[in-house]
């Protein structure tokens, strides 16, 4: 994988993320305004209808109310985990494109696994030169404690975050998070590439 194919994979997620958000706050909002409401669902009951997703071949395979939908608890569930989502898949493709480069530079194979830590060993490359590099380490383990620790704030996470000020609860996440994210791995995408070339 080149770094334009990194890049355009990052963007990836990170649209499908964007559009994910956006096309459920827009939902909440038609199902909050009454007018609005009956002008996209005539005929149905403003008061709390039954919401199903429905796949042809398939049938009904998921059924909500309106009430469940629109609560703050359960809107702000879905972005965390959209988000958390979208930190995991941007990682991931983050850790193919390093291993990618490892074997390039190295002539061996590479594994993605821990290769965030095991780059500069593979390359010559030092991530922790990239000016960022404690922002975009902190995205990093909080990919690791959403799928391994349940999303909680560990002694690990503090320790390789640097952050020992942390209280061991569960990480927050916010839609900002996303754009961070992307730019600066786009960003250290280009740090490699430079470095790569001398």
């Amino acid at each position: 994988m080149d770094s334009i194919e990194a890049k355009d994979r990052i963007d990836t997620v990170f649209w499908v993320i964007n559009i994910s958000l956006l096309s459920m706050a827009r939902y909440i909002a038609i199902l909050k305004d009454r007018k609005v409401f009956s002008t996209v669902f005539p005929n149905v009951s403003f008061e709390n209808p039954k919401i199903t997703h429905t796949i042809d071949d398939y049938g009904e395979i998921f059924t909500i109310t309106k009430r469940e939908i629109s609560s703050k608890a359960n809107h702000d569930l879905f972005k965390g985990w959209q988000i958390a989502l979208g930190i995991v898949g941007m990682t991931s493709v983050l850790e193919y494109y390093l291993s990618q480069k490892a074997e390039e530079s190295s002539g061996r194979s590479c594994k993605a696994m821990g290769i965030f830590h095991r780059f500069g060993r593979c390359t010559g490359i030092h991530l922790s030169e990239f000016k960022d590099y404690e922002d975009l380490r902190r995205y990093y383990e909080v990919r690791h404690i959403t799928i391994h620790n349940l999303g909680r704030i560990n002694q690990r996470f503090k320790n390789r975050t640097s952050q020992q000020h942390l209280e061991e609860e569960p990480y927050t996440f916010y839609p900002s998070d996303i754009s961070k994210y992307r730019n600066l791995i786009h960003e250290l995408i280009d740090f490699i590439e430079l470095s790569s070339s001398r």
